[in-house]
């Protein structure tokens, strides 16, 4: 396995983390990653023609592709058993949320939707429900939920902004989102307990804060304006992920309590994946 080792004694103000060492997974314009700890598996997407497939990505940096049909097949995410992921699959401008089995390549329409359109699911840790991004209440993208086994959809947050990227927390208590405030849309990362529907703003300026996810049930990370920022729930402590290689990282998915499988960039161009590696 290849390391980029990062030099030492490198001077850090007290909002930066050193990475301590990126390694490098894949080349290319893979994005938006998801990783199963389970069987190891890595999942991105990538254009093959006019449409975004579904690939596998070995951590050798091979690859292969899983979807083939003619249809937009973006936003992946494991379940924590590893043998489902959940996608949006678009297709003649309708977005739903498919699940595709990893042993056969079936796929299963979940939400089915033909009034509105569904994205970005992502799992409960217990792979008995999702969360995903809606319109089908009104033209305001919400966040709702969907049981697996009986397809019961509950909305989760009704507001007058929109309300996208919802992750849940690993205990299942709290839901993770960006909330696109005011009319500048400004985007900020607000996190909810389902317990009491109360809200709790954690970010406030004027960056852009999107694509939140949790690590532990203290510890978020998410992307400001192309870096990556943890963010400790329990003390308030906002830190920048930093490297040393020159390369940008953003839209990280959890890989241990201490790594994110992370999109590289050069510019604005998208570089490959990568895994940082940190020590807060």
């Amino acid at each position: 396995m290849l390391y980029f080792l990062v030099s030492p004694g490198t001077t850090l103000g007290q909002d930066s983390i050193l990475c301590t060492h990126i390694e490098p997974v894949v080349n290319g314009s893979f994005i938006y990653p998801a990783y199963n700890a389970k069987n190891g598996i890595v999942i991105a997407q990538q254009r093959v023609g006019s449409d975004f497939q579904l690939f596998q990505i070995d951590r050798n940096g091979g690859y292969r592709q899983f979807t083939r049909d003619s249809a937009n097949h973006v936003h992946a995410n494991f379940s924590a058993n590893g043998k489902w992921i959940a996608f949006t699959k678009e297709s003649n401008g309708q977005r739903d949320i498919f699940l595709f089995r990893v042993e056969t390549g079936e796929q299963v329409n979940l939400t089915n939707t033909a009034s509105g359109n569904e994205s970005h699911p992502a799992w409960a840790m217990d792979d008995n429900a999702i969360v995903f991004n809606t319109n089908r209440y009104d033209s305001l993208q919400e966040i709702a939920m969907i049981t697996v086994d009986d397809r019961k959809v509950k909305r989760l947050t009704v507001n007058h902004d929109e309300d996208t990227y919802g992750s849940l927390s690993p205990d299942g208590h709290n839901l993770l989102y960006t909330k696109w405030l005011n009319e500048e849309k400004n985007p900020e990362i607000y996190v909810m307990s389902l317990q009491d529907g109360i809200e709790k703003q954690i970010t406030n300026n004027h960056h852009r804060d999107v694509a939140p996810v949790w690590i532990t049930d203290s510890l978020i990370s998410f992307t400001q304006n192309g870096s990556i920022i943890l963010y400790n729930l329990t003390t308030g402590a906002q830190k920048m992920l930093v490297t040393e290689t020159g390369f940008r990282f953003g839209r990280g998915v959890r890989v241990s309590d201490r790594s994110l499988l992370c999109e590289r960039t050069e510019g604005r161009n998208a570089a490959g994946l990568g895994v940082l590696h940190f020590e807060d």
